[in-house]
């Protein structure tokens, strides 16, 4: 009858065992995966922390471009209508030669 007990007790006592070195390996893997996330998250700290400065340049960019392209549309406006000026004036012109 002893023997039973003492071979069900070494039997639970090797099974918990096992499990805390299943739970030490969980654990090990658990720190790994943390410190990998946590340089991950430092990582994107770090490269987003500079996206409102960028963004910031680029909406000024875009600023100036929207600026230049007003210009251009209105100096182009100018010049077609100059040429259909020209045109006209050179059919007036050959009209009357």
């Amino acid at each position: 009858m002893h023997t039973i007990v003492i071979l069900i007790n070494v039997i639970v006592a090797l099974s918990c065992l096992g499990l805390a070195r299943q739970c030490w390996r969980l654990r090990r893997r658990f720190k790994k995966l943390t410190s990998t996330l946590v340089m991950a998250e430092m990582q994107a700290h770090a490269l987003l922390s500079q996206a409102p400065v960028s963004l910031l340049s680029q909406q000024l960019t875009v600023v100036q471009l929207n600026a230049q392209l007003s210009t251009l549309e209105r100096q182009v406006g100018q010049a077609q209508k100059l040429l259909v000026l020209m045109t006209q004036i050179r059919r007036l012109w050959t009209r009357f030669q």
